[in-house]
């Protein structure tokens, strides 16, 4: 056994042995007639020396696979969105939807989007380019007149950058939205929603928050699938929280357009309220503050049961 351990490390062979050395005593003693001297060396005092030099093993053991499970935890979804740092949608039962417009703003055809959400008395939020904005300085005024939300979707709408270069891209686009309206967007949405954790750590230490879109409710509007393609993709696939991704700019959105004709009018039907991503983020705030505040209530409550559990116990035994 001695010669396995000597291809073990240091500490690991040094335990092993010590182990092993007890285990040989214990064998000595369970045979010797002297029970005193069998009685002393399992006493409580040599129990303790025992679980002491067990503690720090397990301890070390323990320690080793929390390091190791940190270091290769990849971020994913659920780690942004605990972080709070990028949205897909929230969970509610209420019946909001964020309609959101990426790559405008377009002559005509944000302008033709802008024509049927006032119809409808419905809010979008309207994820810029800036240089389109600098291009229209008129529709982005009339989108944050008419209570729309304005986002950030960089300044030349790159489909490949660094993050140095997003920054300011980020930047600029916000300095021209600024010089509009007055008005800094915190919403910001990557070109194709592509993002690295370089890019969302340094956006989320700006100070803002990147906003995707429901994954089943990207209407492919930008390639022109058909009218009724972009309705089905939304009617049969929204639920209660979800954000829906549109195309105001990019292209020919004629599609996108009537399309919205279509599906605000039936939603509104079965009972959707339409609302910015903003004043979506204000809902999930809400949401996690109940529940913060049912789970304090739930505790509370649990230690007064066991609180007065114990009371009663202690009265049922006295008596």
């Amino acid at each position: 056994m001695l010669e396995n351990l000597s291809s073990q490390p240091l500490s690991l062979s040094y335990g092993k042995m010590h182990f092993y050395y007890l285990l040989k005593r214990k064998h000595f003693f369970a045979n010797s007639s002297n029970n005193k001297v069998r009685k002393k060396f399992w006493g409580r005092e040599d129990l303790k020396k025992v679980l002491l030099f067990l503690l720090p093993l397990c301890l070390v053991t323990v320690s080793f696979f929390y390091v190791k499970a940190s270091t290769y935890d990849n971020k994913g979804r659920k780690y942004y969105e605990e972080a709070g740092q990028i949205l897909w949608e929230i969970q509610t039962e209420e019946k909001i939807i964020a309609l959101t417009f990426d790559d405008g703003p377009h002559r005509t055809y944000t302008a033709d989007v802008l024509d049927v959400l006032d119809k409808y008395q419905a809010k979008a939020t309207f994820f810029i380019v800036g240089q389109n904005a600098e291009k229209n300085p008129e529709l982005i005024s009339r989108m944050y007149d008419e209570g729309h939300e304005l986002a950030n979707h960089t300044y030349t709408h790159p489909l490949k950058t660094n993050v140095s270069n997003l920054m300011k891209e980020i930047d600029q686009t916000n300095a021209t939205l600024y010089s509009i309206t007055g008005f800094k967007p915190t919403l910001f949405r990557p070109v194709e929603g592509q993002f690295s954790d370089a890019m969302i750590d340094a956006i989320a230490k700006e100070g803002y928050k990147v906003v995707m879109w429901s994954w089943h409710l990207d209407t492919l509007d930008w390639k022109s699938p058909g009218v009724n393609r972009i309705v089905n993709t939304v009617l049969k696939g929204v639920k209660a929280g979800n954000i829906v991704l549109f195309h105001d700019g990019g292209g020919n959105r004629a599609q996108t357009v009537k399309a919205l004709e279509q599906i605000l009018p039936e939603l509104e039907k079965q009972g959707y309220r339409f609302v910015t991503v903003s004043e979506l983020l204000e809902v999930q705030m809400a949401h996690k503050k109940m529940e913060k505040n049912s789970s304090v209530e739930s505790l509370l409550s649990t230690l007064l049961f066991m609180v007065l559990s114990l009371y009663v116990k202690v009265i049922l035994t006295i008596f």
